[in-house]
């Protein structure tokens, strides 16, 4: 019974820890669990196979980002599947499979093509591998995948052609997350969202994908994702002339009446644009909205404490948008937002002639994340800050000043925040 108290041991340190049991190098513990099980020192067949099925029940207890694996730094494929899956039985062990950023050389996509490497995995991310229109054809023309919840294929310039292999595909019908940014195929989305195979998506990121507000209303038009709860849209295109049409992209279409989370991040919006925006959105389970980093200003801010969804927000980012101190005064003292969990205003800027003005916060109790990175000029102002907000219930506080070449004096601070019992157990950043 030594290799099955060896077994245990492993896994109990790597479950204290909360680590994915991969290690550095391309999985040293998965190799040694390779080992042990290969090894010919086991009592009985019925002992290893006893072992192996404690392992499987052990893993299957944490959720699905623990039980991850991913190739060492320049390992090759071929070497990485042969050095752990060359026995089926890891295959069901495994959820999670990272290949981001690897270039598929000669057959090795084709180690990923096997049934017994399919059948397990709920998350396969392949983002950055410069996978061809072939590529995925390969990967998802054979009817494999069944177990498939997430798809990660960020920065793989697919074009129109790679998204109409991913459309095409039966086998993702389980998916419910598809992330797709920077892959340079506006075309390829619509095609998407025609697709009877993708109805179950849940969450869809196409940030960078050179949207446009007429690509918007074709998406919505295709009425294609029914449950559609977190969409990213993050660096849309159109000049001003092409900003009128947002209203048609967001006027009485049925996909946006399920979204929860909502991301337009680094899409040039000003704060006319943002009004029209509003004004068109017919959101009713909008529970997270990012905006950042656009130009909105202290204007687009009132415009945003009149929108009629605003008081269900749980979650907001306002991070970068030229906001200054009378927008940020407005923001911390509104009644409507007293449902927020989650708010970022990093980026923006408190005046320092504003220094004595410094507003309470009354109805932001229930937050629980702040993010006010480089808002304040000083150390002195932050805190000031922090001593007049009545932000009983926060978890996490990002705060690092704007200038802080004066690293002395804001680790001092966090110090001295730390050493308070309303800050002690504030995770600070």
């Amino acid at each position: 019974m030594e290799h099955f108290a060896e077994i245990r041991r492993m896994l109990s340190v790597s479950a204290r820890q909360h680590r994915p049991v991969r290690g550095k190098g391309g999985g040293r513990v998965w190799r040694r669990l390779v080992e042990i099980l290969r090894d010919d020192g086991w009592s009985s067949e019925a002992e290893r196979q006893m072992a192996l099925a404690y392992l499987g029940v052990h893993l299957s207890s944490w959720d699905d980002e623990t039980r991850i694996i991913t190739p060492g730094k320049n390992m090759p494929l071929h070497v990485f599947f042969r050095s752990f899956y060359e026995q089926e039985p890891f295959w069901e062990i495994v959820r999670t499979l990272r290949l981001n950023g690897h270039s598929f050389v000669d057959d090795e996509l084709l180690h990923l093509d096997a049934p017994a490497s399919q059948k397990s995995i709920t998350q396969l991310h392949l983002s950055s591998c410069h996978l061809s229109k072939d590529d995925l054809d390969i990967l998802f023309s054979s009817g494999g995948w069944p177990a498939l919840r997430k798809l990660m294929l960020a920065g793989n310039y697919m074009q129109k052609a790679g998204a109409e292999v991913l459309a095409r595909a039966p086998q993702l019908s389980t998916l419910e997350a598809l992330h797709l940014p920077h892959t340079g195929s506006e075309e390829g989305v619509v095609a998407l969202a025609k697709s009877p195979h993708l109805r179950s998506l849940h969450v869809l990121n196409v940030d960078h994908c050179f949207f446009n507000p007429a690509t918007v209303v074709k998406v919505a038009e295709c009425e294609g994702w029914p449950d559609l709860e977190d969409l990213s849209l993050g660096g849309l295109r159109g000049g001003s002339s092409g900003k009128t049409d947002w209203i048609k992209a967001w006027s009485g279409h049925p996909m946006w009446d399920s979204l929860q989370a909502l991301s337009m991040e680094s899409s040039v919006l000003t704060a006319d644009n943002f009004k029209k925006l509003l004004k068109a959105w017919r959101l009713p389970q909008l529970r997270a909205l990012n905006m950042s980093n656009n130009p909105i200003g202290d204007q687009g801010v009132e415009e945003l404490l009149k929108w009629s969804g605003l008081e269900l927000l749980e979650s907001l980012s306002l991070s970068h948008c030229s906001i200054r101190s009378r927008g940020l005064e407005r923001i911390l003292e509104s009644p409507r937002l007293q449902h927020l969990r989650s708010l970022s205003l990093d980026g923006n800027h408190w005046e320092l002639k504003e220094y004595k003005k410094l507003v309470s916060a009354p109805y932001l109790s229930s937050l629980t994340h702040l993010n006010v990175s480089s808002v304040f000029s000083n150390v002195n102002m932050l805190e000031v800050f922090l001593e007049t907000t009545g932000l009983e219930s926060l978890q996490e506080l990002r705060i690092k000043p704007l200038y802080y070449h004066n690293g002395a004096a804001y680790r001092e601070l966090v110090k001295k925040l730390k050493s308070t019992e309303r800050f002690a157990a504030v995770k600070i950043i």
